[in-house]
């Protein structure tokens, strides 16, 4: 969210979906500098937005004032975390729309299939499967391997999609437990109805 100053040029490219955002407004954090950022954190060609919000400052909109951006924010999550269709449905079918509009400088742009180009349809490559692709990477058991496998190879669909972003979220969480376990820092249950995570 409006990421700039202290933040700019803080991390490489991303390895995960990625959301940047800026306000048509915002002398904070340009919409210029947004968009720096979100280039840079592009380039392992990962699901990701870029947005700027028409009207919106560096803080506003703030108080009891309908937000676009939170509910954009929050379905992001709502779909890269929690695997929910309706929110991925709602990134993939209305995040362009109400913002600076797609081609105008610094407009709107999503990937949500990790595409280097502009074109957001559902489409399923020609050569490979995501299914073929992500067993052959895993059983390599290299994480990196995992995390080159491109997005978007999928059967086309929206369901389809959403079970590729689960299958990911779901290999991801089982890294992190067994790094955390590796240390010696992942709590265990004291008994079956009992689990904490840590995050």
């Amino acid at each position: 969210m409006h990421p700039c100053n202290f933040q700019q040029g803080s991390g490489g490219p991303s390895w995960i979906p990625s959301l940047y955002v800026s306000g048509q407004s915002d002398s904070t954090c340009s919409p210029r500098t947004v968009y720096g950022e979100y280039q840079k954190g592009g380039a392992n060609k990962k699901p990701r937005g870029y947005a700027v919000y028409k009207g919106y400052g560096h803080a506003s909109p703030c108080g009891t004032k309908y937000n676009l951006e939170a509910m954009d924010i929050a379905n992001w999550f709502g779909c890269y975390l929690y695997y929910n269709q309706d929110s991925c449905g709602a990134i993939y079918n209305g995040f362009c729309n109400n913002k600076i509009p797609t081609g105008s400088s610094y407009g709107c742009e999503l990937f949500m299939n990790g595409q280097a180009s502009g074109n957001m349809d559902l489409k399923v490559s020609q050569n490979a499967s995501f299914e073929k692709l992500w067993a052959n990477a895993l059983s390599k058991d290299d994480p990196l391997e995992a995390l080159a496998v491109p997005w978007g190879q999928h059967n086309g669909t929206l369901e389809g999609m959403v079970d590729e972003i689960r299958r990911r979220g779901d290999w991801a969480v089982q890294q992190r437990k067994a790094f955390l376990n590796s240390r010696g820092l992942y709590p265990k249950a004291t008994n079956t109805s009992e689990q904490v995570v840590l995050v």
